[in-house]
């Protein structure tokens, strides 16, 4: 009889193990496929990114430029990844930049349309650009630089920099020369403030000489992080500050709380986020545009010392071009564009400008006129034909600032 109970408790206890080791077999399987799921969907949102091999040509660290492109590029060499997105480095000066030489890959699609796949490259030297440059190109050459709108959710052909440069190759107009050596180097960063397109324009003027600087701001939240004192920024006496070692708690989460939403709504980050801080803060109105008007007086006096011509390009947010089409997202976000404080904040901006008389161009009625949708991914980035609307719009403007007196 012992023998027996002896039997079956080994028994029982072998199915129990079998029984474990299957479960546990299981389980990783419906983890690994959990993760390649996971990553599937960061390759489709267009958060998965491949490393690019070296151009032919010159290894990319021994480029044949002048001795301020190669300083520049000694810099660039140290690649320290920055810990809030694969695709950028961390920056001694800006907080962060484009990594080198990469591809992220995208599937986004317009508004009510579509997702297509599509591929942005980030060359060489960090710019959104498909060529690996080996040699400065132009002149004539102008540093564009903007946040994640221009530096797009688009491939790299339909984004405004690539229309741009070509405009000024071939332009449409019989009347306008055609520039058939035109560059335009797209060093635009996805999170960047207004306060960090200057600070990445100081470090790259140097280098890339630039006879025309283009500053794209995007009007639905580069002044909102222009109160983040964890990345470089100003302080309220308008002093330049490192970003601080301890800042104070996110607010963001009382944000989205307020208006009822959830954090994957993609509006909220690109406009609905900047209209409720001031609506529910108007207080901080004031100071912020004081540091906008900072930030002109210092990428004014940065282009003339590197003898450019500045141009300041405004990027609409939705909420700027369809307040009423917010309704969807609940009253609280109406309230909150209704309470017209990016409105207020474009105006302030614009009267910024004009004061300087620094050469402005404001896209939000150009994207009213045409009314569609269409001009915003699923995401609310400008979308393809936002980007060749902006594209157009610089055209004129850019011409006059390369042949004006110097």
């Amino acid at each position: 009889m012992a023998n027996r109970d002896a039997h079956r408790r080994r028994w029982f206890w072998t199915l129990l193990v079998a029984f474990d080791v299957a479960l546990c077999a299981a389980g990783a399987a419906v983890a690994h496929r959990l993760l390649e799921s996971a990553r599937e969907a960061s390759r489709e949102a267009g958060g998965d990114y491949v490393e690019l091999p070296p151009s032919e040509g010159p290894p990319r660290d021994a480029l044949p430029l002048d001795a301020a492109a190669s300083a520049l590029l000694a810099t660039l060499a140290d690649e320290r990844p920055w810990s809030k997105d694969t695709q950028y480095v961390v920056d001694p000066v800006v907080g962060h930049r484009p990594r080198r030489s990469i591809e992220v890959r995208l599937r986004l699609g317009p508004l009510g349309g579509e997702a297509v796949r599509g591929a942005r490259r980030q060359n060489n030297l960090g710019l959104v650009r498909s060529d690996d440059l080996f040699e400065l190109p132009g002149p004539p050459r102008l540093l564009l630089i903007g946040d994640s709108h221009l530096m797009g959710v688009v491939s790299n052909a339909d984004n405004a920099a690539a229309v741009l440069e070509r405009r000024l190759r071939a332009p449409a107009d019989a009347s306008t020369p055609a520039r058939p050596a035109a560059a335009v180097l797209n060093a635009s960063a996805g999170y960047y403030s207004l306060w960090q397109l200057v600070l990445r324009a100081r470090t790259l003027a140097p280098a890339l000489a630039p006879d025309v600087l283009v500053l794209a701001v995007f009007l639905g939240n580069d002044f909102l992080e222009l109160e983040d004192t964890g990345r470089p920024h100003l302080d309220d006496a308008l002093a330049e500050q490192l970003a601080a070692a301890e800042p104070p708690a996110e607010t963001t989460s009382a944000r989205l709380a307020w208006l009822g939403m959830s954090g994957d709504q993609q509006l909220f980050w690109q406009g609905l986020n900047q209209a409720t801080h001031f609506h529910l803060r108007p207080e901080r109105l004031a100071p912020v545009v004081a540091k906008s008007g900072r930030c002109l007086d210092a990428a004014q006096q940065l282009a003339a010392q590197h003898g450019a011509r500045l141009v300041v390009g405004l990027v609409p947010s939705f909420d700027l071009v369809f307040p009423d089409r917010v309704a969807s997202y609940g009253a609280r976000a109406m309230e909150a564009v209704a309470g017209g404080a990016n409105e207020r904040l474009r105006a302030e901006f614009r009267a910024l400008l004009a004061t300087r008389s620094i050469t402005a161009v404001d896209l939000v009625e150009t994207f009213r006129a045409d009314g569609r949708d269409a001009l915003y991914a699923t995401d609310y980035h400008v979308w393809i034909d936002g980007h060749r609307l902006f594209a157009e719009a610089l055209q004129a403007p850019i011409e006059a600032a390369l042949t004006a007196p110097r």
